[in-house]
């Protein structure tokens, strides 16, 4: 299960009476996702991400063009870079770790994960070929604002303005604030949003509370008897959207008369958290949380005959009504920090679901009765029947990652 994230938003300055806007941001701009968001994401439902508004004066840029400064880079095969030329240096020995480097001629992206002076660093994840010329080093590893003033809750509650929609593939889950009403003039800078009401929080675990950051396109003034308004999205595109013709990899499978593992596999019910019109989080589909990478409870994995063609993207087909279904509640590996993969796994053991007859097999939401083929989120369908034998233990996992759009804070 794969998901691309990014965020983009629109601001806007009210008459604190009135409510009447007097100057709104026509177009979106992009923003740029932090680490702590990312690693985020693998103990929290996405929606709850985002439940605060964050605004402040600081004027710390989230992005750094090396071509704007004269610098270019160098990666070898081992994760070694050597900047050059110019003016942009890293912040040694520690304000650019975790930072990543991305090379505008192939797209590539490291992650700083040490350095040993301000032009030489080791980046990961390693790259097949060498690496050269201009590049982008994007301040993923912010945690806070950088002079954070106020942060709000105060939900617009009415469609549009909160809710979520599907696209496609791509879920769009909006919220937008309302500020408290100024009692004097401030110059607002810099924008975010986070999941937690406490200012600058660096007491959370992951050492911040902001989930994504932004730097306005210059100052915005709001004066004594304003308030200011912001509306986020964070979109979420799906994966595999099409039914994806492929092979399950599992060690010890075929077992005659099978003669393979194929089959296809397909994004059924949605399974992850939605905004409400009034902006809480809530479930998007009966998949309930199936596919949020933070959740295990009420998760499944599944054994079903049922050999029924998968259903389109966003509904089901039932394989808990199938001859014979096994399920097994979800347990989770631990998380490492930024490799952005949650695995949810169970073990069949000598004595459980045993059978000639597997067709299926997925992860979907246990609602009580045993039926996570009933509400499937992720299904494989063999194009052969499986066997599982008294003598056989079956270990099944499921990886659910998730990437950015590196999206620079001045676009």
């Amino acid at each position: 299960m794969n998901y691309g994230i990014s965020g983009r938003y629109k601001i806007a300055i009210l008459d604190a009476k009135t409510k009447r806007v007097k100057w709104q941001q026509r177009k979106w701009q992009h923003n740029l996702i932090m680490n702590n968001g990312m690693n985020k994401i693998a103990t929290a439902l996405l929606c709850d991400c985002f439940t605060y508004a964050i605004a402040g004066t600081g004027t710390t840029t989230g992005d750094e063009v090396s071509s704007s400064y004269g610098t270019t880079a160098t990666c070898d095969v081992a994760g070694n870079v050597v900047l050059s030329g110019g003016s942009l240096t890293l912040d040694y020995p520690v304000g650019d770790l975790q930072n990543i480097i991305k090379w505008e001629s192939t797209g590539f992206e490291g992650r700083i994960t040490s350095m040993s002076n301000s032009t030489h660093a080791v980046v990961s994840p390693l790259t097949a070929v060498p690496q050269s010329g201009n590049f982008v080093l994007y301040r993923v590893n912010l945690a806070i604002l950088d002079t954070e003033v106020v942060r709000t809750a105060n939900y617009l509650p009415i469609s549009p303005y909160c809710g979520t929609s599907l696209i496609g593939n791509m879920l769009v889950h909006q919220r937008t604030w309302d500020f408290p009403a100024e009692t004097g003039t401030v110059a607002y800078k810099e924008m975010g949003v986070g999941w937690t009401g406490t200012l600058n929080d660096i007491s959370d675990p992951l050492g911040g509370s902001v989930f994504a950051r932004f730097l306005l396109h210059g100052v915005t003034t709001v004066n004594a008897g304003e308030q200011l308004r912001l509306t986020y999205q964070l979109r979420v595109v799906l994966e595999p959207y099409d039914t994806l013709a492929k092979t399950a990899s599992v060690t010890g499978w075929p077992i005659s008369p099978a003669t393979t593992t194929d089959g296809d596999e397909r994004v059924q019910l949605i399974g992850m958290s939605g905004v409400s019109s009034v902006g809480t989080t809530t479930n998007y589909d009966t998949g309930q949380y199936a596919n949020e990478p933070s959740r295990t409870t009420n998760v499944g994995i599944f054994l079903s005959t049922s050999s029924t063609a998968l259903a389109s993207f966003g509904s089901v087909v039932d394989r808990y009504t199938a001859l014979t279904h096994s399920q097994k509640a979800v347990t989770s590996t631990s998380y490492s920090a930024y490799s952005f993969t949650k695995i949810k796994q169970i073990t069949f053991s000598s004595g459980e679901a045993n059978s000639t007859g597997w067709r299926s097999m997925g992860i979907g939401w246990n609602g009580g009765s045993n039926d996570t083929g009933k509400y499937n989120t992720v299904c494989f369908v063999f194009d052969e029947a499986q066997t599982k034998a008294m003598t056989h233990t079956l270990n099944l996992q499921y990886f659910f990652t998730w990437s950015r759009v590196l999206s620079a804070s001045s676009v």
